[in-house]
């Protein structure tokens, strides 16, 4: 025999052996006892009673401040700068009316000076066209009153005429001088029109020049930007000598004494939510910077995708008339953590999270009751949350159903119980004074 072969078959046996050994010695061990919960005997537990009472709610959101108001600050009109606020830094604070840059105004002051002297021709003009109005007036009623002067000796030369007293040639004489003074009339009456047209001219006239003299003064004002309200500047200041083009923003000012919190809670969440609510606004960027914050606005329309509404609040500096003047400064941007304070649910029971489970998906609290033995056992009895998804947040879950007021609820220990468990019930409520 080979010794190849030999060598195999002592490999074999070798295993052979050892598999036997293991067979022996897990044969030969003692077998696990198996031992229920329900064995142990009653499980002592911890309960409270089911009573109304009013359940404080509040809704915990996120989100970021941004200044109520920002501009964009452009030139107005066009030129070479010639002064520059000496504020002007990135991230200064600066006072409403603040100069921030002028334009050079030499140009417009200029064309400011032509627009006055324009207009006191316009109102030298309109001044003589109005006595050119009043002087062909008196002309007119002169002109009228010779007339009729002459009118009514034509009638009394007529009539002479008729009885003989004078010759018709006579009476020719008074039409003609009559007729004479119609055309004077007239002419008057011409006179008075055409006084009256250069007086609506010389008004348009005027008119025009003084909105041109308007526009000319409202473009020298804007050479000087002034900052429309108090706020901090974002951006770096040009400089003097510059040119600036009309529109281009130079600056943006952030009105930061006044902050907004711009959060979106869920449908659920918003079910009594109003104008007015507080709210504690923590920042994780600056710890121990806790702020009051109102809401002030509450968005009419959820978004489709997230279900969610926008509601923005209000940061309150307890009394500091604006950020610039409390020294301590919170920058827009900065992530917020807000806990707006929602109305009570009044007499309405409700227990700790921990007091529940959830079985296929819903909860259920173990409820103390006797079997038919007498003996104290728990029974898992579904409920019905007032706020269900993203609307359950705190310690205290409200019930909307499910639980009768003085009904007793196991607190602890829930993880040793299952329905219909046997349990040794202590004397008092979990909490109670008595105990």
């Amino acid at each position: 025999m080979s010794r190849l072969l030999i060598s195999i078959l002592c490999v074999v046996a070798l295993v052979a052996g050892s598999l036997s050994l293991s067979a022996w010695i897990a044969a030969s061990a003692p077998q696990p006892v198996q031992v229920a919960v329900s064995d142990l005997g009653p499980v002592p537990v911890e309960w409270v009673q089911a009573r109304r009472s009013a359940v404080p709610r509040s809704v915990s959101v996120q989100g970021t401040l941004y200044p109520a108001r920002t501009a964009e600050l452009a030139p107005e009109v066009g030129g070479r700068l010639v002064e520059v606020s000496d504020q002007w830094r990135s991230g200064a604070w600066v006072d409403a009316g603040t100069l921030l840059w002028r334009v050079n105004p030499d140009e417009l002051t200029l064309e400011v000076g032509r627009g006055a002297a324009l207009l006191e021709q316009a109102d030298a003009a309109l001044e003589q066209a109005i006595l050119a109005v009043t002087q062909s007036q008196v002309a007119e009623i002169s002109a009228r009153e010779h007339r009729d002067a002459l009118a009514r000796e034509e009638g009394r030369v007529d009539r002479l005429v008729s009885e003989g007293h004078l010759r018709a040639s006579d009476l020719d004489s008074a039409v003609a001088r009559r007729s004479l003074a119609d055309q004077g009339l007239r002419v008057a009456e011409a006179g008075v029109e055409n006084s009256s047209v250069a007086v609506r001219s010389a008004k348009a006239l005027r008119s025009e020049r003084a909105q041109v003299l308007e526009l000319a003064r409202t473009r020298l004002s804007k050479t000087a930007a002034l900052a429309p309200f108090g706020g901090r500047l974002e951006g770096h200041a040009p400089a003097v000598g510059g040119f600036v083009a009309p529109g281009v923003p130079l600056v943006q000012l952030l009105d930061v004494g006044t902050l907004r919190l711009l959060v979106h809670v869920s449908a659920e969440q918003t079910v009594g939510l109003r104008l007015g609510m507080t709210a504690a606004v923590d920042f994780p960027a600056q710890p121990g910077e806790i702020r009051q914050a109102q809401v002030v606005s509450i968005g009419a329309q959820a978004d489709p995708l997230t279900r969610s509404i926008p509601v923005e609040m209000e940061l309150n500096f307890d009394g500091v008339i604006s950020q610039g003047e409390s020294g301590r400064w919170l920058a827009a941007g900065l992530y917020a953590e807000a806990v707006i304070d929602l109305d009570p649910l009044e007499r309405t029971i409700a227990f700790q999270r921990e007091a529940f489970i959830f079985s296929d998906g819903l909860p259920h609290l173990f409820v103390l009751a006797r079997d038919e033995q007498g003996r104290d056992v728990v029974l898992a009895r579904p409920v019905e949350l007032t706020q269900r998804g993203t609307a359950l947040g705190g310690d205290l879950w409200a019930l909307g159903g499910g639980i009768e007021e003085g009904e007793r609820i196991v607190v602890s220990p829930l993880s040793l119980l299952t329905h219909g468990a046997w349990v040794q019930v202590r004397d008092t409520a979990a909490g109670d004074p008595a105990r």
